[in-house]
C-alpha cells in the first residue's frame, strides 16, 4: 500500500472515529467531514483500483478465450 493511500485511509478513519465520539453539537460537522473523506477516498483510490482490476480480468479472459 502506498504512503498516500495509507495517509488518506488514516484520515478517513480518524474522521469517522471523531464523528462517533463527538458531542451532539459537533456531530453534524464531523459527519459532513467524514462523508467528504469517504467520498474522496472512493474517488481517489477505490474506483480507480476497481477499474484496473476489472480491466485486468477482461484482459485475462481475452487471453484464455482467444
Amino acid at each position: 500500500m502506498n504512503a498516500l493511500r495509507a495517509q488518506c485511509l488514516d484520515e478517513m478513519l480518524r474522521c469517522i472515529r471523531e464523528y462517533r465520539g463527538a458531542s451532539h453539537a459537533f456531530r453534524p460537522f464531523w459527519r459532513g467531514l467524514a462523508l467528504h473523506e469517504i467520498a474522496q477516498f472512493k474517488r481517489w483510490f477505490l474506483v480507480p483500483e476497481r477499474r484496473a482490476f476489472e480491466a485486468a480480468v477482461a484482459r485475462s479472459r481475452q487471453r484464455v478465450e482467444g
